[in-house]
């Protein structure tokens, strides 16, 4: 690790850093729709080695355990859990399929003072979730082991043309599964052809959703991630902008866990440090710099475009991919009906 390598001070000084660790680029699944591709798989592990020096050389508020998946690393992410015991890390999360959690792994997490959460990629019911995901089962499993050992929990779903027309009875069912905040976005559209009748039908859903969401008490109510964005909007797309970097297996450092898979985005190395200024190369992911959205109606409430789906859409981050903002264009416009005027059918 490079002595003096600063990365505090890249924003404000009072805000401490978010990292993912790339724990493994291996997968024990092959979605179709994954961003890493659906070939085989680069088996890439981290180092305990590594992990402690991006820990030292980072000094992260909170760390989230990324893959590939994540859990086939599970001996490693117990490691750098003792070893940030130390370092006055807040919290920690895993981003799984849920599929290789078992009571042994949960109960060594419960023996150590950590705070530990799943976000748990699952989109709905067997039907639909084993369309593009495998092994549902498996991860049904997982859920209920998280549940029994107190653990948060978050839904991460991703829809495709074939399942727009599931996703309000989807939420409806993770709902009852036990989740209390859930996220839906589409699949990349470099891999999917999205069509007028497929935004339509978007907003068909959306207006149900909302319209069950609507009649439940208050309490009961879970956290709607795109109701959320409009009554709380954002000036960047995500943590990246606002200190948040991923580490790979090698050390390398990216702008996040997305661009692990852009070799060019590459920031530096936790051995060597940073080769660019963060607050500089953070500042340009403002959504005020992203092309066309200065033009746009809905940008008061969209917090721009995800740079790499960008980049993998078309080859440039800094260039909305239209279909996607297609989909965050109904999102704010059901949104906004619904806190106006409360929930409508679309016509």
């Amino acid at each position: 690790m490079a002595d003096g390598m600063h990365v505090k001070g890249a924003w404000n000084e009072e805000e401490k850093m978010n990292i993912s660790l790339i724990l493994t680029k291996d997968c024990n699944l092959r979605c179709k729709y994954c961003y890493e591709d659906t070939g085989p798989k680069d088996k890439a592990m981290m180092s305990i080695e590594i992990a402690k020096a991006a820990l030292d050389a980072l000094r992260p508020s909170e760390v989230t355990f990324f893959g590939g998946e994540p859990l086939i690393q599970k001996e490693l992410a117990l490691k750098i859990i003792d070893y940030g015991l130390g370092l006055k890390i807040k919290a920690y999360s895993f981003t799984t399929n849920a599929t290789l959690i078992d009571e042994e792994f949960l109960l060594a997490l419960k023996s150590r003072p950590a705070k530990v959460s799943f976000l748990v990629s699952i989109d709905g019911p067997e039907n639909v979730h084993n369309r593009m995901r495998q092994n549902y089962k498996a991860t049904e499993h997982g859920i209920h082991l998280l549940q029994k050992y107190g653990h948060q929990i978050e839904a991460r779903m991703t829809f495709t043309p074939g399942t727009i027309p599931h996703l309000a009875y989807s939420v409806y069912f993770l709902h009852g599964l036990g989740f209390n905040n859930i996220a839906f976005l589409p699949a990349d559209s470099n891999k999917f052809d999205y069509t007028d009748d497929d935004y339509f039908e978007y907003m068909v859903q959306l207006t149900e959703i909302l319209s069950w969401y609507d009649q439940l008490p208050e309490e009961g109510r879970p956290e709607l991630k795109f109701l959320k964005d409009v009554k709380n909007p954002k000036n960047a797309p995500c943590g990246l902008g606002t200190g948040y970097v991923a580490v790979d297996e090698k050390g390398d450092i990216y702008p996040c866990h997305r661009f692990v898979f852009i070799p060019q985005s590459k920031l530096g190395n936790i051995a060597t440090g940073l080769k660019t200024d963060l607050k500089e190369f953070y500042s340009c992911f403002s959504k005020f710099n992203f092309a066309t959205c200065n033009t746009c109606g809905a940008q008061k409430y969209c917090f721009g475009s995800c740079p790499a789906a960008n980049y993998f859409s078309h080859g440039h981050t800094l260039v909305p991919d239209q279909k996607i903002c297609n989909f965050k264009r109904a999102e704010i416009e059901i949104a906004l009906n619904y806190l106006k005027e409360g929930p409508k059918i679309v016509q």
